[in-house]
């Protein structure tokens, strides 16, 4: 069966932060069962999808929506499939916790909730009379003008899906230079993690379950990267990577074993990892690491659930920098009925690591959190009742509603101070060179410049001085709520 797989395109981008590793496993195993596939990702070339679905007469089209701000063009997508009767699916993390509201927008057959592997396998072989399409786990549909959904599809053995082929698309197109790095990309070791913080969607789309992924099949994609490809940077991104000391050092083991040579990065928990295990990262590679911190609050950390030592937050980020690793610090503000006084803490521990990459982020109600549902239980958060609503919720760096008893000027102003000062900071670790980070950002712009055109550049330089003057309004024209919180231009090396 010719199926046609494809990634819309978010409004206002010009490049992909991470390649669509889901949709390329999906591809992948849908070509080793047999099946005739074809994949497009509009948001790194504007791809004809109509010429493409007329010329391939696809017998399903898939569409994997990210983020919302790809939910127009996957509804256009969508429109131009099902008016040539061929019947359209959406997945993806994001569509499969907002099933119903994709289904009542009338133009998409069905949503893959979970992974979408067997999920997708087995709705070509219904689609073909294979099977009833009420068997197919994991899948949603309307009949009789009633949503249906069918059981739950039990979590895969990763074993049991193929290495990704990155011949479907070109690694290029997704290469990121980083620390230590010009040609990363993202892949993933494990999927899931068996936290259960009330802010992220895990619990419910991973039900806080932590599998792991052969690690010689993620070898094996590096390899052919490196081989063919020229990478030279791996961020994996994984939810959690590697959760006890003794998987870290195995993990490093099966790098240093293959003798390829690359430098890697990832996002892990303060969960009790020594300076000895820093410096034996770095000799296998490791050159960042992103610490999901969240709040200099005990009490707010504990009310989220995060699940981390307070006390253990400093120390595990200083020996991290101490091995000569970037140290990534993540926070959030503006959490439901956070204080002047717990905003205050989270500032105080952040002006504590003048080594670290600071990366602030407001509070959004995140579908399928449990603070997502309490606060439209509490009345607080208005589920939003079509697409059109969804696609106006905006990413973290703007504050959609703020559910805190902070000013939302002051959160914004607190929000600017550290990324502008991340941005300017001299050092971000031992061995970098002066201002390398702002270097590696303005290098970053002049590669899209080159790869996406005059009109690219037009679009990015627009969305990229829109953010940077946000910054610069903030930080500049509120210098009393900066010196409120003890906020001045003194960032160090």
């Amino acid at each position: 069966m010719n199926v046609l797989l494809i990634c819309p395109k978010p409004k206002i981008s010009t490049r992909t932060d991470s390649a669509p590793l889901g949709i390329l496993s999906i591809a992948t195993y849908l070509k080793e069962k047999g099946h005739n596939v074809r994949f497009i990702d509009r948001e790194v070339y504007p791809y004809n999808v109509d010429k493409i679905i007329r010329e391939f007469q696809p017998a399903l089209v898939g569409i994997a929506v990210m983020s919302t701000k790809a939910i127009p063009d996957a509804l256009a997508i969508s429109e131009k499939a099902r008016y040539l009767k061929i019947p359209v699916v959406w997945g993806g993390t994001f569509t499969s916790l907002i099933a119903e509201l994709v289904l009542k927008s009338g133009k998409v057959d069905f949503v893959a909730i979970g992974e979408g592997e067997v999920t997708m396998l087995e709705l070509i072989g219904s689609l073909s009379g294979a099977m009833p399409l009420d068997k197919v786990d994991g899948l949603a549909f309307i009949k009789d003008g009633k949503i249906i959904y069918n059981n739950p599809r039990e979590f895969a053995d990763l074993a049991d899906f193929p290495i990704i082929d990155w011949s479907l698309v070109d690694p290029e197109k997704y290469f990121r230079a980083y620390f230590g790095c010009k040609k990363m990309i993202y892949l993933y070791g494990s999927k899931g993690c068996p936290g259960q913080c009330t802010f992220c969607m895990n619990k419910e789309y991973h039900r806080c379950t932590y599998r792991k992924r052969p690690m010689a099949y993620v070898l094996k994609e590096i390899e052919y990267l490196v081989t063919n490809c020229g990478l030279d940077g791996v961020y994996f991104s994984d939810e959690n990577c590697c959760g006890t000391r003794r998987e870290m050092h195995d993990f490093c083991d099966s790098i240093k074993a293959t003798g390829l040579h690359f430098v890697w990065g990832c996002q892990t928990r303060i969960n009790g990892f020594l300076e000895e295990d820093f410096k034996y990262m770095y000799d296998a590679g490791c050159r960042w690491i992103y610490f999901g911190i969240e709040s200099g609050s005990k009490e707010r950390l504990a009310a989220v659930k995060k699940g981390i030592a307070y006390d253990k937050i400093m120390e595990t980020v200083t020996n991290c920098y101490n091995a000569g690793i970037v140290a990534i610090s993540g926070f959030i503000i503006g959490f439901p009925d956070e204080d002047e006084q717990e905003l205050r803490q989270t500032i105080e521990l952040a002006k504590k690591m003048p080594f670290t990459m600071w990366a602030f982020h407001h509070f959004i109600p995140v579908p399928g959190s449990e603070l997502y549902y309490s606060l439209i239980a509490d009345g607080k958060y208005e589920l939003p009742s079509d697409l059109s609503e969804m696609t106006r919720i905006s990413p973290a760096d703007k504050i959609i509603k703020n559910f805190s008893k902070i000013p939302t000027k002051e959160l914004n102003v607190v929000w600017s101070y550290f990324m502008i000062s991340t941005f300017a900071r001299k050092r971000t670790d031992k061995s970098a060179k002066p201002f390398s980070f702002a270097i590696k950002i303005v290098k970053e712009q002049l590669s899209d410049i080159a790869k996406g055109g005059l009109a690219a550049f037009f679009i990015n330089f627009v969305k990229t001085a829109n953010v940077f003057l946000t910054y610069l309004y903030y930080y500049f024209c509120f210098p009393k709520i900066r010196k409120k919180y003890g906020l001045y231009s003194n960032a160090k090396d």
